[in-house]
């Protein structure tokens, strides 16, 4: 998979990873491990590395660290506790990150402190989409709409709907009338068998849930997905869909997903249509070894006896 943004992933001295090595990522990847262990880091790192010289977008260091309400607004608030003050920030691919000058590396232009690694020197960013624990906001959700309204990709967007509510037959974006958003634009949806829309927050968290996640992707092509908590929302029962959606718009959109869960049950949906697309998702475990975090990894192959063994995700 010479298309992806990232075949493997290495961290130095961000928040709680000393050093992290990631050996193996793929087209999705899924990361689990308990609380506290650096899951939401891990995806903020990516987010970092992916951003910050793209061209498409623009996640500066500050934004990252006004979402925790740190007290620097720059790399000091990422750097790992207990480092020397000196020691700098670095981001890159496995094998990519030298402990010394020497090597074919090539370093993307950045902060003195945070240093972005490449063993690509034609890469120039990617699109890059992020969908936050909470979810996508409603002026988001709307905007990505009118972007992919009427063109290929919105029956591709009412098709992932219907794997909560299959009686889904159109969506629009439609003028709140009444109430205190009276005046507001706001994503409404028709049912079959109805004359009138009703709105798509009325039919549950999941519902909106789905839109975003579904319109992420198909806005992203070419670029990387980051979801934190991707089960939020989801009935069990729903979410092997949700990933067969994941899994297929991934590939044929040419997306690198990376997402975070706390459930088992995401976990089993996961490794079910992991299953169905060889050689495109990765499943990513952090945990504690002697105070550092290590990562495993489990591909295809090794999928069904971790779900069998009850991989641990708490």
């Amino acid at each position: 998979m010479d298309d992806i943004v990232l075949d493997s992933l290495e961290l130095h001295n961000y928040r709680g990873f000393r050093h992290l090595v990631v050996e193996q990522l793929g087209r999705v990847n899924l990361i689990v491990g308990k609380n506290n262990v650096g899951k939401t880091s891990l995806l903020e790192a990516i987010e970092l590395y992916v951003s910050q010289e793209g061209s498409n977008s623009s996640v500066p260091v500050d934004q990252v660290t006004v979402r925790r309400d740190e007290e620097f607004p720059d790399w000091r608030s990422v750097q790992c506790r207990g480092v020397p003050a000196q020691s700098p920030v670095e981001i890159g691919p496995h094998k990519g990150i030298p402990f010394d000058a020497d090597g074919d590396i090539y370093v993307r232009p950045a902060k003195k402190m945070l240093r972005l690694w490449s063993a690509h020197p034609a890469w120039n960013g990617s699109p890059l989409v992020t969908i936050h624990a909470g979810g996508l906001s409603t002026d988001r959700l709307i905007a990505f709409w009118d972007k992919i309204a009427v063109s290929i990709y919105e029956e591709q967007v009412i098709n992932a709907l219907r794997i909560i509510e299959p009686r889904v037959e159109r969506v629009a974006i439609a003028v709140v009338e009444n109430g205190q958003r009276r005046g507001k634009r706001s994503p409404k949806v028709r049912l079959q068998g109805d004359t009138f829309p009703v709105a798509l927050r009325s039919l549950g968290e999941g519902m909106v849930r789905l839109f975003g996640l579904a319109l992420a992707l198909v806005n992203v092509p070419g670029g990387v997905l980051l979801v934190d908590e991707i089960e939020n929302g989801f009935h069990y029962s729903v979410q092997p869909d949700v990933w067969k959606l994941i899994f297929y718009l991934a590939s044929e959109l040419n997306i690198q997903v990376f997402a975070t869960t706390h459930s088992q049950d995401c976990v089993r949906a996961f490794q079910e249509a992991a299953t169905a697309h060889p050689q495109v998702g990765v499943l990513v475990r952090l945990g504690h070894r002697k105070g550092d975090v290590v990562a495993s990894i489990y591909d295809e192959e090794d999928l069904t006896a971790a779900v069998e063994e009850a991989v641990e995700v708490r």
